[in-house]
């Protein structure tokens, strides 16, 4: 038995009902000697049963007892905080409170269950009937109280009395959380649902995240509506939407219970889990965060939670990603965007958990490392988590460990169709013409600054959607653009992903442009870079209709010019024939820097810097002979090296010979359809034909 508490007045009252009906029973029967009394119903039974119903003398002390005592019992019932907040927030009738405490008697003391099988006259039924109810109370066949224990009563209704499974005639009992909360249990406890949480409003109420202006003014003028209207935070996840959610409930309530909506679909009884979860938030004076909504198969059962929690002015709050999601789940929901970071906001929210932590970095660093990884809030806290164990004595932070944190939550799935490159090169391994050279550092500083113009600047406003930068790098192959592209990918800090245009473009309609949409959905989760080799194949002039197919080709090509142009983020390109791209794809571009073959001087370079000091080279090699008379590029030059380095490497006392180089410069004009001369290869043309030879 369980200590009764504020409940033994009414429980004094129960044993005087149970003893009465006992009473009346054995009186109606005479059958309490019978040992088989409850397996079969007997001739004496069926007469009993017949005849008129007739007060005994035994019964007629205790219902002058329960006549006195049971307003007492009501009145210590009434102090119970608790059970106060059920009756006024539920609006239950005296009547009804009888009910809910006779079906709590059996959560109180266990002798309640065999007691209630004898009244039913079946040891196989030890739960409550309409008819024990009605038996109990003195309630008379006509009683109009009996409604109340029908399926639109407020007991049923709100899920207060339970359906006993596989009973007959219905057994109710009540739900086990609810029972658990009137007795004191914590609401944690009492919420024993999977997919439901309680989270406890801290008592210093500080905001979990930095305020953001007009946001957060807009979130404040909804929460007047808190109880009489579901409000809809509208945001990506990630967003922060949460975090502000609960931070806003948490200065109105106690505790918030957080619906996920996953777990609880694959429970056995969403419908009733989510109603308990209301229900014990009205009593409770709590408030509902629901997230998830959409996992949730059939839309009704949250309609009709969301609309409970209306009726009983509990505060509510649906997280969600579009609107037509959520006025689908709640048209009367009062919606609430919650946009993405700006490059402002999220350098204050970088501050904001820095501070929290304890932790320091110089403001420029902030700003910059804001500037150029798009995080959201989920991503900046877990990323300044992730730094306290690299913060020094000074609890200072390096701008390179910041970026390196941002990088690290920068991260997505990326599908078949997109191949990450790795970052060897720095800047000083690009042989490159120094106005190519100023062109690249243009670039990255403008990708380093781009959004403080778009949006600090606000010059968003009259450039439309478009707050990426794109480039295109044209020239011949072989030229450097593809290390070029990886060279700006390691001195921002981001990853590049080569985009396989065999993999992206598809035969059948309409799967290209998935593929796309996956492909920048993923680079804008990763901050990444998206490097779009060998262009022309994809971004090709449109043309003309002649059949279906070329319709649907010319769809796909708007389509991308589309994604480009909303994405925001880098792309960067590269094609061996600019003139061939569309126009329109053209207007789309920012920068575009052509990377030209390199002249005699950066040949000489490009030849010098291939072998590295490991690599055996004889005295006789001559590297400005080689640039002066042969126009490669640094493609062809890298290929030319590692032949000759290859065919040398298993010779005995290997060393690369000037002879070595010429034959594999020969073999690569064999490759591109060009015989060797004499013209070309000048006096060193015989040691070409004692090789050949």
């Amino acid at each position: 038995m369980t200590d009764e508490g504020p409940f033994v007045y009414a429980l004094k009252c129960l044993d005087l009902m149970v003893h009465r009906a006992a009473l009346r029973l054995r009186a109606r029967f005479e059958l309490s000697a019978d040992e088989f009394r409850g397996l079969y119903i007997s001739d004496a039974q069926v007469d009993a049963l017949l005849k008129a119903r007739q007060e005994t003398a035994a019964a007629s002390p205790l219902c002058a007892q329960l006549a006195t005592q049971w307003p007492v019992a009501m009145a210590t019932l009434a102090r119970q905080d608790r059970w106060k907040g059920l009756v006024r927030r539920l609006g239950l009738t005296v009547g009804e409170e009888q009910v809910l405490l006779i079906a709590l008697a059996p959560h109180l003391d266990a002798k309640y269950a065999p007691l209630f099988a004898y009244l039913n006259d079946n040891i196989g039924r030890p739960y409550l009937t309409v008819d024990l109810i009605m038996r109990l109370l003195d309630w008379g066949a006509t009683n109009p109280a009996r409604w109340m224990l029908g399926a639109k009563g407020k007991l049923r209704r709100f899920g207060l009395l339970g359906h006993v499974p596989d009973s007959a005639p219905e057994g109710f009992a009540l739900e086990d959380g609810l029972a658990a909360y009137l007795m004191g249990a914590p609401l944690s406890y009492a919420v024993a649902v999977e997919g439901v949480q309680v989270h406890e409003a801290p008592a210093c109420r500080m905001p979990s995240l930095p305020p953001r202006a007009g946001f957060t003014d807009q979130l404040a003028t909804a929460s007047a509506h808190l109880g009489k209207q579901v409000i809809g935070l509208i945001g990506e996840a990630g967003s922060g939407r949460a975090t502000y959610a609960r931070d806003l409930l948490s200065q109105h309530v106690a505790a918030v219970f957080t619906v996920d909506a996953r777990p609880l679909a694959r429970g056995e009884r969403p419908a009733a889990a989510l109603r308990q979860a209301v229900v014990l938030a009205a009593i409770s004076d709590s408030a509902l965060l629901v997230q998830s909504a959409a996992e949730l198969s059939a839309d009704f059962l949250l309609r009709d939670a969301l609309q409970l929690a209306t009726d009983l002015n509990v505060p509510t709050l649906l997280l969600t990603d579009q609107t037509a999601s959520l006025k689908r789940l709640c048209p009367t929901a009062r919606p609430v965007p919650v946009s993405a970071l700006s490059v402002t906001e999220r350098k204050a929210t970088w501050e904001f958990h820095l501070q929290g932590h304890g932790l320091h970095a110089e403001a420029q660093a902030i700003w910059s490392t804001a500037d150029l990884f798009a995080l959201r809030f989920g991503a900046i806290a877990a990323a300044v988590e992730a730094l306290c164990p690299q913060a020094g004595s000074d609890r200072r932070l390096t701008a390179d460990q910041l970026n390196a944190a941002a990088r690290d939550q920068s991260s997505a799935a990326f599908s078949a169709g997109a191949a990450q490159v790795a970052d060897r090169y720095d800047f000083d391994d690009l042989v490159l013409a120094p106005a190519v050279r100023d062109r690249i550092n243009d670039f990255i500083t403008a990708t380093r600054h781009r959004r403080t113009v778009y949006e600090t600047w606000n010059m968003q406003r009259r450039l439309g959607p478009a707050r990426g930068l794109v480039a295109m790098f044209t020239g011949a192959s072989g030229t450097g653009k593809s290390m070029a592209a990886s060279v700006i990918a390691k001195a921002l800090g981001l990853d590049l992903y080569r985009i396989e245009l065999s993999a992206i473009v598809s035969k059948y309609i309409g799967e290209t442009e998935k593929n796309l949409d996956a492909i920048f959905n993923a680079a804008r989760e990763a901050n990444a870079i998206l490097f779009f080799d060998e262009a022309d194949a994809l971004f090709g002039k449109r043309s003309e209709v002649k059949e279906a197919h070329d319709r649907y080709a010319n769809i796909e090509c708007a389509y991308l010019l589309q994604k480009m142009e909303r994405h925001d983020g880098i792309v960067i390109l590269t094609t061996n024939m600019p003139r061939g791209l569309d126009a329109a794809f053209s207007r789309r571009i920012q920068f575009v820097i052509d990377f030209p073959r390199p002249d005699a001087a950066l040949r000489e370079t490009l030849w010098a810097g291939m072998f590295p000091p490991e690599v055996p080279l004889a005295g006789d090699v001559d590297f400005a002979f080689l640039a002066r008379n042969f126009e490669n590029t640094g493609g062809e030059i890298r290929n030319i090296a590692l032949d000759a380095a290859l065919r040398t490497a298993g010779q005995p006392g290997a060393k690369i010979t000037m002879q070595a180089l010429l034959k594999a410069v020969e073999r690569q004009l064999v490759k591109q359809g060009r015989a060797p001369t004499a013209a070309a290869f000048k006096q060193h043309f015989k040691l070409v034909q004692q090789a050949t030879g």
